[in-house]
């Protein structure tokens, strides 16, 4: 027998169980290059942040993951086929609402 620490939620105080997940992520050291030259062709307000906040977080950037499973996170307009073989990725607002059904008048 061990006795060891287990998480605990700070909120409610119950067991966090932390479970692998698939999850998608951007290999930023392979366009880290790429992102600081374009940060240079960018007006920046306030200016400060082009060779501030915005350098740093980039030049200190492990791979970002884009997927969530969290009610909280940002969604991804990303839709893939059931079986796996056909990827959606839309662009911009016009293109999704190109692709749906108006259901409002």
């Amino acid at each position: 027998m061990h006795t060891h620490s287990y998480p605990h939620c700070y909120r409610c105080g119950t067991p966090l169980i932390y479970n692998a997940v698939a999850s998608w992520f951007l290999n930023i050291q392979k366009v880290k290059n790429k992102m600081l030259s374009e940060n240079e062709k960018i007006y920046w307000f306030p200016e400060h942040l082009k060779h501030g906040r915005f350098r740093n977080i980039v030049e200190n950037a492990p791979d970002w993951t884009i997927s969530r499973n969290r009610f909280w996170a940002s969604p991804l307009p990303i839709w893939k086929e059931k079986e796996g073989k056909k990827l959606m990725v839309v662009g911009s607002l016009d293109e999704l609402l190109a692709k749906t059904k108006k259901i409002w008048k």
